[in-house]
């Protein structure tokens, strides 16, 4: 039985990677933790803000999961400032990542970063001041674990994830992306949001396969992908 721990677990690719899981339950144990009060049927739930460095410290000290599976955090169009997005993305994720690793029983740790972080050039839609504070944020989180896969600093095996832009219900630019009137520009480039379920299984993939690999995928759109 493998202890599974999803930070984000309410929506989008953390939920998508449960609706997989739950289908094993003698493999999987899943405790998922989100922001707000909300119970998942077949998975332990824990709320908390985990930007708040004290809840990250009773959470590492209360579990020992053998799979981590961060992909949490708030919209780019939510009001934030840059330190707060830098905490949001990077510094609370690369923290539970050591805080785990020092425990001795983490095997993976999935990192869900994104494909507009690495971006030179990006459409007019996604200029906005939030998402320019999330593409910061989400470079530094990307940055740290190529060092860790480049360098295998790591005793548990890091997988790195960076989906373009993802389909979820509440997300504006994705609304955007979906509407030619908004933006003809993404129509003509064939631009099309991923959908959380794609990202899902190769997430379900990457932890359930032999060990000793470490993986890093980008996706640009849902037919084009590249490993």
């Amino acid at each position: 039985m493998k202890r599974v721990l999803i930070l984000g677990a309410s929506g989008g690719i953390g939920a998508a990677v449960f609706e997989l899981l739950k289908r094993e339950p003698d493999k999987f144990e899943v405790t998922g933790v989100t922001r707000r009060e909300r119970k998942i049927a077949g998975m332990n739930t824990i709320s908390g803000n985990l930007t708040d460095a004290t809840f990250r410290a009773r959470l590492a000290d209360s579990l020992q999961p053998h799979i981590v599976i961060a992909t949490y955090g708030r919209h780019p169009n939510e009001k934030t400032t840059y330190m707060d997005a830098i905490n949001e993305f990077a510094i609370s994720t690369i923290d539970l990542y050591e805080k785990f690793e020092d425990k001795g029983q983490l095997e993976k740790f999935v990192a869900v970063s994104s494909l507009i972080a690495q971006a030179t050039s990006v459409p007019h839609v996604f200029t906005s001041n939030g998402t320019h504070k999330y593409c910061i944020a989400k470079r530094m989180l990307s940055d740290f674990f190529r060092q860790v896969q480049l360098y295998m600093k790591s005793k548990s095996e890091v997988i790195l994830l960076e989906p373009g832009y993802v389909r979820t219900d509440f997300a504006e630019i994705n609304q955007r992306i979906d509407s030619p009137q908004a933006n003809d520009f993404l129509t003509r480039t064939g631009i099309q949001p991923v959908d959380p379920a794609i990202i899902a299984e190769d997430i379900y993939r990457a932890i359930t396969q032999a060990g000793g690999v470490t993986l890093s995928k980008t996706y640009f759109n849902r037919s084009s992908q590249l490993v």
